[in-house]
C-alpha cells in the first residue's frame, strides 16, 4: 500500500488531523451532554493509575509535530495553546504524570508571547497543579508577567494591604500582609522573625502561603488571556474552589469574556466580572445572590450541594434573560443535632436550622422563568425533605417546557394531605403541560412505606399517563419518551407506551453521573 508522507499534506489536511488532538476543537466542551433523557456515554477508557495520562498523549502528539520543521510548527502550535487543561476528565489520576512546573510554564510563555495567549479559550485548574508549584520559579515568573505588562507587581502588592477583603485578611491576618509585603521583594528584606514565618508558610506543600501564592499566579494567568471563553476550577482538599484575592483582582482584571464557568468552590466574584456568561456548572457549591444581573445566562447545573430559598429567589431574579435549563442534584447534608447534654445549664440557643428549598418552593420561584425549556430536580440526597405536608408539584403553567426529571418522592409521599382529590392514576398526568416532550421519574426505593406502596403507586401513575395518551392523543401531542427506573412490569410498561407512540426506558441517569464537568476530589484522592 503506498504511504503518503506528513510533509506532502496540504495544509487544511494536516489542521484537520492537529483538530483531533484537541480537546477544544473536538467539541469536547460543547457537547450536549445534558439531552434528555440523560445517558452515560463512555467516550474514552478509564484512565488507569500506573498508565500514561492519556490527555497527555494527545498533547505530547501535537508538540512532537511542533519540531518536525517551521512550517509544521506553525500550523500544530496554534492548537497547543486553545486550551490549558492538565488533568482534564479522569486524566490526572495517571501516577506518572508530573504537574512540577506546568502552571508556571503556562504563565510564563503566555506574558511572552501574547500572540499565543489570545489563542487560549479554555483554563482547567486541578488542585494538583496549585499545590506543585515551585515557590522560586513562582515569584520569578509572576514579576516577569508583570513587567511585560508594565505593572510594577511590588508597588501594586503593597496598595493592597490596606484594601484587604475580609477573605483576604482572616486568620491569619498579620501574615497575609507580610506575604504581600516582602515576597517579592525576597524574604531576605523580612526581619528575622518574619521571614521564619514566611518560610515554614510557604514551603510546605499545603500552607496557607502556599496557597495565596497560587491564586495570585492564576490571576496572573487569567489577566492576560483575552479570549477566554470558559474557565473551570476543581475543588479539593487545599483548594474547596478557587477563590482568588478580590483586591488581586480589582487590580488586574476589569472584566471577562468568559461564556462558560465550572465552579467547584467560590464563584461569585466571576459572575460580576463576566457578564456575558451562558452556562454556569457547579459541583459541590450552592447558589449565592450574584450581586449583579446575569443579562446572557441560560443554563445552570447544580450537583453535590445545597440550595436556600432566599439565596434561590435572589439568584433567579439576576437572571434578567430567562432561563433555558435549570438542574439541580442536592447533596447530602447532615444536620446539627443539639441535645440537652451539650447545654447541662440550659444557656445556649440552638442554632437556626436552615434547611434545603424545598420542591414546591422551587417550583414556584422557577415560574417566574417561562423560558425553562429544561428543568432536573433530584432530591434524592435531601435529608430534611419531609417536614411538614407537602402541596402538589404541577408544571402545567411551564408552557416552553419539554424536558422534565423528578423524584417520585416528590409525587407520591404520604404527607401530602391531597391524595383523595389526586387519584395515583392522575399524579403525572395533572403534573406535566403539554409542551413535554421526555419525561423522567426517578424511583426512590427507601421512600416505600408499609401502607403506601410507592412502586405500586407509581406504577399506576405511568399507567394513567399512557392511557390518557391512548384516549386523548392531542392531550400531550409531543410526548415521545417516558423513563423510569421502577423495577416492576417494565416489559409491559414498555409495551404499552410504544402502543401510543411513546418510547419507555427504564434506565435512570443522575446528572452527577453523566455531567462532562467538575467532580469534587476527596482527601484520598490529593
Amino acid at each position: 500500500m503506498d504511504t503518503v508522507s506528513l510533509s506532502h499534506l496540504s495544509t487544511e489536511t494536516l489542521l484537520l488531523i492537529c483538530g483531533h488532538f484537541c480537546l477544544h476543537c473536538q467539541g469536547e466542551y460543547d457537547d450536549d451532554w445534558d439531552a434528555a433523557p440523560l445517558r452515560k456515554r463512555q467516550i474514552r477508557s478509564e484512565q488507569q493509575h500506573d498508565a500514561k495520562s492519556w490527555y497527555s498523549m494527545d498533547r505530547d502528539a501535537l508538540f512532537s509535530l511542533t519540531l518536525v520543521s517551521r512550517r509544521f510548527r506553525d500550523i500544530a502550535q496554534p492548537f497547543l495553546y486553545h486550551e490549558f487543561v492538565l488533568g482534564y476528565g479522569d486524566s490526572w489520576r495517571s501516577e506518572s504524570y508530573s504537574w512540577h512546573r506546568r502552571l508556571t510554564s503556562f504563565l510564563r510563555t503566555t506574558a511572552r508571547r501574547p500572540e499565543l495567549a489570545s489563542l487560549v479559550k479554555t483554563v482547567y485548574i486541578h488542585p494538583h497543579m496549585l499545590t506543585s508549584i515551585d515557590v522560586d520559579e513562582a515569584r520569578d515568573v509572576i514579576l516577569e508577567a508583570a513587567e511585560a505588562r508594565g505593572i510594577d507587581l511590588q508597588d501594586s502588592w503593597t496598595r493592597r494591604i490596606p484594601i484587604l477583603h475580609y477573605l483576604e485578611s482572616s486568620y491569619p491576618a498579620q501574615l497575609r500582609k507580610d506575604f504581600l509585603t516582602y515576597f517579592l521583594r525576597g524574604l531576605g528584606e523580612a526581619p528575622l522573625d518574619v521571614k521564619e514565618r514566611l518560610e515554614k508558610a510557604l514551603y510546605k506543600r499545603r500552607c496557607e502561603a502556599r496557597n495565596w501564592l497560587a491564586t495570585e499566579l492564576v490571576v496572573m494567568l487569567i489577566s492576560q488571556l483575552p479570549n477566554l471563553d470558559h474557565l473551570a476550577n476543581e475543588s479539593g482538599y487545599v483548594f474547596g474552589g478557587l477563590h482568588l484575592p478580590q483586591s488581586a483582582v480589582d487590580q488586574l482584571i476589569t472584566s471577562l469574556p468568559l461564556k462558560r464557568l465550572d465552579s467547584g468552590g467560590d464563584y461569585v466574584q466571576f459572575l460580576r466580572l463576566a457578564p456575558g456568561l451562558t452556562t454556569l456548572n457547579l459541583n459541590g457549591a450552592g447558589l449565592v445572590d450574584p450581586g449583579t444581573p446575569l443579562p446572557n445566562l441560560e443554563t445552570v447545573h447544580i450537583t453535590e450541594a445545597r440550595i436556600y430559598e432566599y439565596n434561590l429567589m435572589l439568584f433567579l431574579s439576576s437572571c434578567t434573560r430567562g432561563l433555558q435549563t435549570f438542574a439541580y442534584e442536592a447533596g447530602f447534608y447532615a444536620p446539627f443535632e443539639y441535645s440537652a447534654e451539650d447545654d447541662p445549664d440550659g444557656t445556649l440557643t440552638p442554632p437556626p436550622v436552615e434547611r434545603h428549598c424545598s420542591a414546591f418552593a422551587m417550583v414556584h420561584h422557577l415560574r417566574t422563568h417561562k423560558t425553562l425549556r429544561s428543568i432536573h430536580l433530584d432530591l434524592s440526597e435531601q435529608i430534611d425533605k419531609f417536614y411538614g405536608p407537602m402541596p402538589v408539584l404541577s408544571f402545567s403553567d411551564f408552557g416552553s417546557l419539554e424536558n422534565l426529571f423528578l423524584n417520585s418522592m416528590l409525587l407520591y409521599d404520604r404527607y401530602r394531605p391531597e391524595f383523595e382529590n389526586n387519584p395515583d392514576s392522575e399524579v403525572l398526568i395533572r403534573l406535566i403541560p403539554d409542551s413535554i416532550v421526555s419525561l423522567t421519574i426517578k424511583y426512590n426505593q427507601y421512600r416505600s412505606f408499609k401502607g403506601n406502596d410507592h412502586a405500586e403507586r407509581l406504577k399506576n401513575g405511568l399507567l394513567g399517563l399512557a392511557e390518557v395518551n391512548r384516549r386523548q392523543p392531542a392531550r400531550f401531542p409531543r410526548l415521545r419518551r417516558v423513563t423510569s427506573d421502577l423495577r416492576i412490569e417494565t416489559e409491559a410498561l414498555r409495551s404499552i407506551f410504544k402502543e401510543v407512540g411513546v418510547e419507555f426506558d427504564s434506565q435512570v441517569w443522575s446528572l452527577n453521573q453523566v455531567k462532562r464537568y467538575l467532580n469534587k476530589l476527596t482527601d484520598f484522592d490529593l
